[in-house]
């Protein structure tokens, strides 16, 4: 079973309107509201290739309860820890190609609360063989909190992939044991490297994933979005080549990549395979309007499509 972790949950709400303008009234044509979060997303595309999958990680008030409510109405199972404080909402604004992204900061957890939950994850360990640990950490919790969850989940023999970014990333691949696979985008990596990078140039790429802070961590997938990603798995290196699409939706589409590796790595399939099954979600998450479903019945066209060469 796979085991999703999204400590920074929320009500993703997506409005549609035809001309957005600052400072004016604007009517929405058209309303989407999903339990959301990173790894809601993760946890909705496994669910629909029927994967195994428990979501869990905090929620808290109201909010909370349609989090809950709706996953209950997909059959979608979950093991939450309840905070004092409200779960966040965050808006996505659609205007023909353009999204306006506007993101809630969140509840403030309590001490207590990260200790009780740490507690609820060892338990939920006993059950699962893979954890996937997406996006940001609430106010209240240090950057070092995915790397202690790391560690548990390592020490105890399971596979972990971390898709976070910042702090928490930089802690996380610091820190003395590491995550199974990391997947930054090329922002992200120049972030981490603290310098710009060219995302056109392979080979630098390829030398600047041989530095010795990424040592011991199995896996790195670069998104490198229309251009597909760079991929280092152990000592090897491939660049996987996507198909060019009309994009309905690019909401949710690295969370779906994440989904198409953790299924991949937990099903112990090839390392191409692993590779071509996470781009090939993105891709047909892409397709579709929704942030976080797939547009299932292309899958095997897409996955044909994708390229892997080893560079």
């Amino acid at each position: 079973m796979i085991l999703t972790i999204t400590m920074n949950t929320s009500v993703d709400i997506t409005y549609t309107v035809d001309d957005f303008r600052n400072g004016h009234t604007n009517r929405v044509k058209n309303v989407v509201k999903t339990a959301g979060g990173k790894g809601l997303n993760v946890s909705r595309v496994l669910h629909q290739v029927q994967a195994e999958v428990c979501a869990s990680g905090l929620i808290g008030g109201t909010t909370g309860d349609y989090i809950q409510n709706s996953l209950d109405s997909q059959n979608l199972k979950h093991c939450f820890y309840q905070i004092n404080q409200e779960s966040r909402n965050n808006i996505s604004i659609i205007c023909g190609k353009e999204q306006t992204v506007i993101l809630e900061a969140g509840p403030t957890v309590e001490i207590e609360e990260q200790q009780q939950f740490i507690e609820m994850f060892k338990n939920l360990l006993n059950e699962i063989d893979t954890v996937v640990l997406s996006g940001s950490l609430p106010r209240g919790i240090k950057s070092n909190f995915y790397s202690r969850l790391i560690a548990i989940a390592i020490d105890q023999e399971k596979q972990v992939l971390l898709d976070t970014s910042g702090e928490a990333l930089e802690e996380s691949i610091s820190a003395p044991i590491k995550p199974t696979l990391i997947k930054p985008n090329e922002h992200e990596l120049s972030d981490l490297l603290k310098e710009p990078i060219d995302p056109k140039n392979l080979c630098e790429l390829k030398n600047k994933l041989s530095s010795q802070r990424f040592y011991r961590i199995p896996w790195i997938v670069v998104s490198l979005g229309a251009d597909g990603a760079l991929v280092k798995h152990g000592e090897e290196y491939y660049h996987a080549e996507v198909p060019t699409i009309e994009v309905m939706n690019a909401i949710g589409s690295g969370d779906s990549v994440i989904a198409g590796l953790a299924f991949a790595i937990d099903q112990k399939e090839s390392p191409i395979d692993i590779i071509k099954r996470g781009m090939a979600y993105g891709v047909l998450n892409a397709l579709e309007e929704k942030p976080g479903y797939l547009k299932i019945n292309e899958f095997g066209k897409i996955f044909d499509q994708i390229r892997v060469h080893q560079i």
